[in-house]
C-alpha cells in the first residue's frame, strides 16, 4: 500500500467515523426533540379536553338556569301569593261569577292552600274552575263539590262549588 492510499483510506475512515457520530448525535437530539413535542402535543390535547369539558358544563348550567327560570314561573312565593290571588279575582270577573277565597294558607311540602267558593250559573261556575285549573301555576285541586241552590223569590238555579286547591311554591 502506497502512501497516498493510506491516507486516503485514514481519511476515509475518520469522516465515515465523524459522519457516524454526527448522525448518532444529530438522531439523539432528534428523538428528544420528537419526545417532547408529544408531551407537549399530549398537553395540549389535554387543555383542550379539558377546556371542552368547561364549556360544555358551562352551557350544560345555562340550560339548567333557564330551565330553573322557566320553572320559577310556574311557582307561587310568598312574595307574589297576592298577585295570584289578584287572578283568581280577574277570572271571577271574567266569568261573571261570585268568588270568595274563603282562606289560604301555607301546607306541608312547599305548597299554599286555597280554599274558595264560586257562585254563579252552571256554565259560569264550570269555565271559572276550568280556568283556574290553566293558570300556569303549577296547581292542583285537592277536593270539590258542585251543587245547586234554590233561594225563595228565585226562579233561576244558581250553582256553588266549593274547591280547595294547592298550589305548588317556591
Amino acid at each position: 500500500m502506497n502512501r497516498q492510499t493510506l491516507i486516503s483510506l485514514v481519511l476515509s475512515i475518520t469522516v465515515l467515523a465523524g459522519a457516524g457520530a454526527a448522525y448518532f448525535i444529530t438522531f439523539n437530539v432528534v428523538s428528544q426533540l420528537q419526545e417532547e413535542s408529544f408531551l407537549l402535543q399530549k398537553e395540549i390535547k389535554a387543555s383542550l379536553d379539558k377546556e371542552e369539558r368547561i364549556n360544555r358544563a358551562e352551557r350544560t348550567l345555562s340550560l339548567i338556569e333557564s330551565q330553573e327560570k322557566t320553572i320559577f314561573e310556574y311557582l307561587v312565593s310568598e312574595e307574589t301569593i297576592v298577585d295570584f290571588l289578584e287572578t283568581l279575582e280577574g277570572i271571577e270577573e271574567e266569568t261573571n261569577v261570585a268568588l270568595d277565597i274563603v282562606s289560604v294558607g301555607a301546607g306541608e311540602e312547599s305548597v299554599f292552600n286555597i280554599n274558595l267558593t264560586i257562585e254563579g250559573s252552571f256554565k259560569n261556575v264550570m269555565k271559572t274552575l276550568s280556568a283556574i285549573e290553566k293558570l300556569p301555576v303549577f296547581i292542583g285541586i285537592e277536593s270539590g263539590t258542585i251543587e245547586t241552590i234554590l233561594r225563595e223569590g228565585d226562579t233561576k238555579e244558581i250553582w256553588t262549588a266549593s274547591a280547595s286547591y294547592s298550589v305548588k311554591q317556591k
